[in-house]
C-alpha cells in the first residue's frame, strides 16, 4: 500500500511545482486517503494549501 500512497503523493507534488493546483489536490488527497498520517502527503497538502491562499490573493 505504501507505494500507491508514495505514487500519488509524487504525482500531486509534481503538479504543484507546475502550478496545476487542481490535479495537484486531487493526486494528494488520494494519497491521504490511503494513509493519513503519512508525513510527506500532510506537508505537501499544507503546501498546496498555501499556493491556493496565494492565488487567490493576487
Amino acid at each position: 500500500m505504501g507505494r500507491q500512497t508514495e505514487y500519488y503523493n509524487n504525482v500531486g507534488y509534481s503538479h504543484l511545482l507546475r502550478g496545476d493546483l487542481t490535479k495537484a489536490r486531487f493526486n494528494l488527497l488520494k494519497a491521504y486517503e490511503l494513509d493519513p498520517t503519512n508525513a510527506a502527503v500532510n506537508n505537501n497538502l499544507e503546501m498546496l494549501r498555501s499556493s491556493s491562499a496565494q492565488s487567490t490573493k493576487s
